[in-house]
């Protein structure tokens, strides 16, 4: 927070970079993340899935999910180790239906054979569950989607008729929290080899400048941030 408001600690200590984790993910506090793990964090954003068996999964864009748990705090650790595979820090597990991988009859104890049905369970569960699921799916999707699409034309409008706006939008302090929603004041470049600089982008502090000027608290900031982040995204 010190580095955010420009008076971190150390002088070397910097927040360039660094991006904001939103509270709809499997972590509820929300949380940061460094320059180094940004794209990789992204790339694999968790969506924290509660089963009509009464455990919890994780869905992750690139199609990963770990077994259903009892508990939701673990699948936070069980992503985490997703990562590290992914990185190659550790080696990929098996499948689970892997025959050559499948732990044998006489081994098993209590509690593996209760995992195991615990799996059947979830399975049985899930399929009458899962089939009104997808009526109720197909029915919202074609009320919802032309809604969805209709509000993203408004938004684009929005965002050109400001941009293409004369005023000074950096002058009061409500236009410049539209700007930074809408619009945005910091440099949102999608190419991984860019280099923020004061001629050819914003660089990464822009919004942190404007909000000094107006005196704007940390914490709208941070929010106009999170909700400029969804609306570039959507």
């Amino acid at each position: 927070m010190a580095t955010m408001a420009g008076s971190p600690m150390r002088p070397e200590w910097s927040g360039e970079g660094w991006c904001t984790l939103g509270a709809g993910s499997i972590f509820p506090a929300g949380g940061h993340i460094c320059p180094d793990h940004k794209d990789l964090v992204t790339s694999h954003w968790p969506r924290r899935l509660e089963l009509p068996s009464g455990r919890w999964s994780v869905a992750c864009p690139c199609g990963w999910s770990p077994v259903p748990q009892r508990w939701h705090r673990l699948v936070a650790a069980l992503w985490e180790q997703h990562l590290l595979t992914e990185t190659g820090a550790l080696p990929a597990a098996p499948p689970v239906t892997d025959p050559e991988h499948r732990l044998p009859l006489a081994e098993h104890t209590e509690e593996s054979l209760a995992e195991l049905y615990d799996r059947l369970w979830d399975a049985e569960a899930d399929v009458p569950e899962l089939r009104s699921l997808a009526r109720a799916y197909s029915v919202d999707y074609s009320l919802t989607v032309p809604a969805l699409l209709v509000a993203k034309t408004a938004l684009e409008s929005l965002r050109t008729r400001i941009t293409l706006d004369s005023r000074d939008w950096a002058a009061d302090k409500l236009d410049s929290l539209l700007w930074a929603v809408l619009v945005g004041w910091n440099c949102e470049s999608p190419d991984p080899d860019h280099v923020h600089n004061d001629i050819d982008c914003a660089g990464d502090q822009t919004l942190w400048t404007i909000a000094d000027q107006h005196n704007i608290p940390t914490d709208q900031v941070m929010q106009a941030s999170q909700h400029r982040w969804w609306i570039a995204n959507a």
